[in-house]
């Protein structure tokens, strides 16, 4: 995303981009509710731009039904991607501290908090942290010692900044790692209100924004479903999986073998908008005719047809599926 004003960004502005991490979906969702619970102050017209449009961004329940974005390019839930990507020596479960403990670059400045500050099988700060501030005790009584509540606070503030320290940290790592294979650049995440129509009232421009926000959804949905791995999409019955083609009837409906594990998938006869997909190359439906071929038998591809996706060539129907004779 980007802010277009030179006093902002200098004469590269128009062109800064930058990508939202969150270590998972909580994080996403408790921002949300914040805003939702500061809206009036958000939506004030004495705000800057950027603040005012934190509303679409991270939309909250009084603006529309759902108050959690789905995955987006600009916008990134790392603790999912390392659960997919990476196997890592960490005890128990993958928190936020656990994995930048044993995953950072070498120059990263790590600071880790100690176990006071921080929950061995949670990505959150132990709740008792909280309790203390809240309490309005001046003295706190931490075990046999004393502290004074704004040292609490002070402490507090601190673990927030390392846990975004760590979350930099977890981030450069995996980005240095796959930097040669990423195929995909982010797209913009423009910091504006994405429409505001003349002679529109107040509900008609909220309603219109929500249809736009439902197709961007469906689409992101359907994107998401084609980078995600085979076995996951097996497990919940979103995939059918051909092992080999065994024939072409006389008119030109492919007829594949089936796995067994298949069987109880949710797709029916004459079913639409499906897409065949190669299993070997990641990202497949996503990549375009020239991303696959080398240069000498790119030139053999009219111009046109080059940044064809793969989900438009293979785009496929189901005509009939036999569950019985797999």
């Amino acid at each position: 995303m980007y802010d277009k004003r030179p006093e902002r960004g200098g004469t590269l502005a128009a062109s800064t981009r930058i990508h939202v991490y969150f270590w998972d979906r909580r994080q996403f969702k408790e921002l949300a509710k914040a805003i939702g619970r500061h809206l009036n102050s958000v939506v004030m017209p004495h705000l800057e731009d950027s603040l005012l449009c934190l509303v679409w961004l991270f939309p909250p329940d009084e603006l529309l039904k759902e108050d959690a974005l789905t995955l987006a390019n600009p916008v990134t839930f790392m603790k999912s991607v390392i659960q997919r990507h990476l196997q890592l020596p960490v005890a128990h479960c993958l928190t936020l501290f656990n994995v930048a403990e044993v995953y950072h670059r070498e120059h990263d400045q790590l600071s880790v908090p100690g176990q006071f500050h921080r929950d061995p099988l949670s990505d959150t700060i132990p709740r008792e942290r909280i309790y203390e501030i809240w309490s309005q005790e001046p003295i706190v009584n931490l075990g046999t010692s004393q502290t004074t509540r704004p040292q609490c606070i002070a402490e507090y503030s601190e673990t927030v900044r390392k846990q975004v320290a760590a979350l930099r940290a977890v981030v450069g790592k995996f980005r240095s790692d796959i930097a040669d294979r990423l195929n995909f650049a982010a797209g913009s995440l423009k910091i504006e209100i994405p429409f505001n129509f003349q002679k529109m009232s107040d509900d008609g421009r909220l309603w219109y924004g929500w249809t736009l926000f439902e197709e961007a959804c469906s689409f992101v949905s359907l994107r998401r479903a084609w980078s995600a791995e085979p076995e996951e999409l097996e497990a919940n019955y979103s995939i059918v999986r051909l092992p080999r083609l065994l024939g072409i009837r006389p008119d030109g409906v492919l007829e594949y073998e089936v796995r067994a594990s298949c069987r109880d998938c949710k797709f029916r006869d004459n079913e639409p908008f499906l897409a065949l997909q190669d299993e070997s190359i990641p990202g497949f439906l996503d990549l375009r005719v020239q991303d696959l071929l080398d240069p000498d038998k790119l030139q053999q591809v009219p111009e046109i047809d080059r940044t064809l996706r793969m989900s438009d060539l293979f785009a496929a129907e189901l005509m009939a599926f036999d569950r019985e004779n797999l």
